[in-house]
């Protein structure tokens, strides 16, 4: 079965159907989850609020560029310093 990934706010819409009136059971079946990541997911929503969680999504993006700009700058000093060692 394939893995999927839900992204916070679909998360936090997950949540909210089963407060609006919804039973765990219909909820977990319709989403193709199991009732224990839900449970898991109540917690991480009541525990963080909305602000927290974006600001959480924008930490991973920065992150995530940073990452590829100490790659580039890596590449970078790896082709500086072959052609600094090559001798005529």
């Amino acid at each position: 079965m394939r893995k999927r990934r839900y992204d916070l706010a679909h998360i936090e819409a997950i949540v909210r159907e089963v407060e609006a009136g919804a039973t765990v059971e219909q909820v977990t079946r319709k989403h193709g989850i199991s009732p224990a990541t839900y449970f898991r997911w109540r917690k991480l929503v009541r525990a963080d609020t909305v602000p927290s969680l974006l600001e959480i999504t924008a930490l991973r993006e920065e992150n995530s560029r940073l990452q590829v700009l100490v790659a580039q700058l890596t590449r970078e000093i790896d082709a500086l310093r072959t052609v600094l060692s090559v001798k005529p």
